[in-house]
């Protein structure tokens, strides 16, 4: 998984030639920030130049679909 410009994007390590899944509605500007819950490793959490931050809940979900896992936006 990483942040590559305003998409978060996430990739299987044992097939890294194309990404599984790409969530391109979360940002408007640079990703600067990709961290997992220290203790939920369910959720994500990012951050970017655009000064939101995006949390990403995929406890349950059975797909990585934007609207279905994108659990609260903050802006400061």
């Amino acid at each position: 998984m990483a942040g590559t410009n305003e998409d978060v994007v996430f990739w299987d390590v044992r097939s890294l030639k194309k990404p599984i899944e790409v969530l391109d509605e979360s940002h408007n500007e640079d990703i600067t920030c990709v961290k997992f819950h220290p203790t939920d490793p369910q959720q994500l959490i990012t951050c970017s130049v655009d000064c939101m931050v995006n949390v990403f809940n995929f406890n349950g979900k059975t797909t990585m679909k934007e609207e279905d896992v994108n659990e609260a936006v903050y802006c400061s």
